[in-house]
């Protein structure tokens, strides 16, 4: 078995479990949520505005946009690494790995980080 394979799996299981956790929460939630609701929350908890619970969903759709265009990554090739000219394939390949490895993390974060502002926004 391949480890690094089954490391890249398991990350975007990962990621798009915390997508569907962030959904099943707002469809559980979304009907006991005021029509009118305190947004944007920051780090303290503060608001500082109202929006409708609806844009909820729109944070959902944008979020899931994300995952899509950072799951494209792992379907580049080789030559979409920009770096300068002569350097080697074999170098190309392994920044472009790593490029993957930091985006695959990258989503899971923004994913796990999604959940917990709905958390939030909805408990």
């Amino acid at each position: 078995m391949n480890l690094k394979r089954t490391g890249t799996v398991a990350r975007e299981v990962l990621a798009a479990a915390l997508l569907l956790a962030s959904a099943a929460l707002l469809a559980m939630r979304y009907r006991a949520l005021p029509l009118r609701m305190h947004t944007p929350i920051n780090g303290a908890g503060d608001a500082h505005g109202m929006g409708s619970r609806d844009h909820l969903w729109l944070l959902l759709m944008m979020a899931g946009w994300c995952f899509v265009l950072m799951s494209a990554v792992n379907f580049l090739p080789v030559e979409a690494v920009n770096l300068p000219e002569g350097t080697s394939l074999k170098t190309k390949r392994k920044t472009l790995a790593v490029c993957k490895q930091i985006v695959g993390w990258l989503k899971v974060v923004l994913m796990a980080g999604l959940l917990v502002w709905i958390w939030r926004l909805v408990r």
